[in-house]
């Protein structure tokens, strides 16, 4: 039997009703609700200006030793860049902590609206993404930071650390907005936690919508790094933070020199559009004389950049001779029995002060008991 045109319009408005019904299902599902309340809005606040206690109180794992000079020298010319706009370069020692305050940096300047768009340049893609990995990673269980900044965090942890699931995440019946990709993050689109000091009557947090992305500096992430806002507009890096763009290979090799100190003079420069100046930070160390690192530090050949240099001994030891003996015992030890270092240990105990005369090293606090 043929079902009628009225048995038609009802089995139409059950569809209807479970369609409905299923609609409200998924957008409860995927509704998150407003981000809750700050946790500590006094420990928060006393980062808001401060790169160096930022990374203190929120990243204690790696801000455990107390900074040396050139470190702090390095956190102050950072945070300049971003709060006021400057090109800084400076090589430092490998070990120096250069890649871990460059990530916490950016953590810190998006976590408080320092900078619209932020980016980030390593020497090969896979480093690029090895830090916005790291942010990602913070921004979902660092549990200090996470219940500081609840307008980020709230959004990235619901996302489970599923980025397909950011296209649909809603907050209070709106789309979040945020975009939790391999090499770029939006922050979402949220409004500011009830209990923010500065900003609770506004309509969206100061961070809703703001950019960090990241590319390998031949990559073509750098050309490509335009983004559309969710206001609708167009907008460009603000902030770019070289990470030591340079790898052994291209050290040694004076073509890929000239062209990776080329793209930092023009590809880089030039993100933030033709009628616009960038603010840059570029850390970096000297691998191989002329290679690109010394080119950007030299003020004469790139006068646009503030480039310094720092070295792991402020100053040598006066008798290297007597290093030339230690070295002779040190490498008779390893040959004779590399397992156990105490002859090579007692000599340097017993000579100390002839060695160590006239040292000073630029970060002393690293120093090793057992060394």
């Amino acid at each position: 039997m043929i079902a009628g045109s009225g048995s038609s319009g009802a089995w139409d408005k059950i569809v209807s009703r479970q369609a409905e019904y299923a609609q409200r299902v998924s957008v409860a599902g995927r509704d998150i609700g407003p981000p809750p309340p700050i946790a500590n809005v006094e420990r928060r606040e006393s980062c808001r200006w401060s790169l160096l206690r930022f990374g203190q109180v929120y990243h204690p794992e790696v801000c455990y030793l107390e900074p040396s000079e050139d470190q702090l020298e390095m956190i102050g010319m950072i945070e300049q860049s971003i709060r006021y706009g400057a090109l800084y370069a400076f090589a430092m020692p490998r070990g120096s902590g250069k890649s871990s305050w460059c990530r916490i940096a950016l953590h810190w300047a998006i976590s408080f609206a320092h900078t619209e768009y932020a980016f980030l340049i390593g020497a090969t893609a896979t480093k690029a993404v090895e830090a916005i990995d790291s942010i990602k990673t913070w921004c979902r269980f660092n549990l200090e930071w996470a219940a500081d900044f609840p307008e980020i965090s709230h959004a990235a942890i619901s996302l489970g650390g599923i980025a397909m699931k950011a296209s649909g995440q809603l907050c209070c019946g709106r789309s979040t907005q945020i975009v939790w990709e391999k090499e770029r993050i939006v922050l979402p689109v949220v409004p500011p936690p009830p209990n923010d000091p500065v900003n609770s009557a506004a309509e969206f947090a100061p961070t809703a919508g703001i950019v960090l992305g990241v590319a390998g500096l031949t990559g073509d992430g750098i050309r490509g790094s335009l983004f559309t806002h969710p206001t609708g507009r167009l907008v460009r890096p603000s902030f770019v933070l070289l990470d030591d763009p340079q790898t052994d290979e291209s050290a040694a090799s004076d073509r890929q020199n000239d062209v990776r100190e080329a793209l930092v003079a023009g590809a880089v420069l030039g993100m933030a559009g033709p009628d616009k100046t960038i603010a840059a930070v570029m850390p970096c160390t000297k691998i191989k004389p002329n290679d690109m690192a010394c080119r950007i530090l030299d003020r004469t050949r790139n006068p646009l950049w503030r480039g310094t240099c720092r070295q792991m001994l402020k100053s040598m030891p006066k008798n290297l001779s007597a290093w030339d003996r230690y070295f002779e015992v040190y490498a008779a030890n390893c040959i004779d029995n590399p397992d156990d270092l105490s002859p090579a240990n007692d000599y340097f105990r017993e000579h100390e002060d002839e060695l160590t005369e006239g040292a000073v090293a630029s970060w002393p606090q690293r120093h090793k008991p057992n060394e």
